[in-house]
């Protein structure tokens, strides 16, 4: 397979995203020299060369989203979801992109600024939660960062007495989030991704008030290996049973096409959608 980059004045590499050009200019994602040596990185860029990181479902919410829709991007990381949402070819969508690494909080605001969607992507250095505060970040790489206590690394299957720095971060719920945001108004629908590496219960519990509103219309939560074992599984579970009773049914992927969601050990991304959207027939790139 053949790389190819933009070079970048300050030496990064511009990964031009699949499918991600707004009339004739591409979405880039700076890249450093060193991302061949990073197993996050390194996955990103070579599935981008060859068709698309997570394209299905970068799909999922570009043909769910209305045009006029906010987009939650909850562990941005460098932008990837939200360069791809906010980018959409004739559409006045919002994107909150929250990040709590400071370090890919910096490269994610340089991808806004080089591909030129300051407009409609809104940064936010923080960790989401089930309330305020501050928490730890345990560093894991540029991807795989997990918050909370070392109990809570620990359950993930992350040595927190091996990592190579942590830092205390602020918690912020994705209801606070919303009230405070003259961009996100009440008229407008909502879509979230939420990407937290084992901290997706606490983000959920904390977005109870956006939940029960009506205005959320889809969600992707990544079930990782933090959920492989009891009680995580069953807490798991039973998160997506409280989705369920507020009107969601929940989906994973199969190929290109959303099937019904059973709870396993298996890691995947779980999909909702209210129960009357129907998902497509499929959610390959176009």
């Amino acid at each position: 397979m053949q790389l190819r980059f933009a070079k970048l004045p300050d030496g990064d590499l511009g990964l031009e995203l699949a499918g991600g050009k707004r009339g004739r200019r591409p979405l880039l994602i700076p890249v450093p020299p060193t991302w061949a040596q990073d197993p996050g990185s390194r996955a990103l860029v070579l599935q981008e060369h060859e068709g698309g990181f997570e394209r299905e479902t970068r799909q999922f919410f570009d043909r769910h989203l209305r045009r006029d829709g906010v987009f939650i991007d909850a562990g941005a990381h460098w932008g990837l979801f939200s360069l791809t949402i906010a980018g959409a070819h004739r559409t006045n969508r919002t994107v909150i992109a929250i990040e709590a690494h400071p370090h890919n909080a910096v490269r994610l605001a340089k991808a806004v600024e080089i591909s030129q969607l300051r407009k409609k992507v809104e940064i936010v250095v923080c960790a989401l939660g089930a309330g305020g505060g501050t928490t730890t970040l345990y560093e894991g790489g540029t991807m795989g960062n997990v918050v909370g206590t070392s109990a809570n690394a620990q359950a993930a299957h992350f040595n927190p007495d091996g990592v190579a720095a942590s830092y205390s971060v602020p918690v912020v719920s994705v209801d606070r989030l919303m009230d405070e945001r003259s961009s996100a108004p009440a008229d407008r629908p909502v879509m979230m991704k939420v990407d937290v590496e084992g901290n997706e219960i606490a983000v959920m519990q904390g977005a109870a008030e956006l939940v029960a509103s009506g205005r959320l219309i889809g969600l992707m939560l990544e079930k990782g290996g933090g959920y492989a074992r009891e009680p995580q599984l069953s807490a798991f579970g039973e998160m997506c049973r409280r989705l369920e009773e507020a009107g969601f049914l929940s989906y994973r992927l199969d190929g290109p096409a959303l099937v019904p969601y059973e709870l396993t050990p298996r890691d995947c991304n779980v999909f909702f959608l209210p129960r009357s959207v129907k998902p497509l027939a499929s959610y390959a790139a176009t």
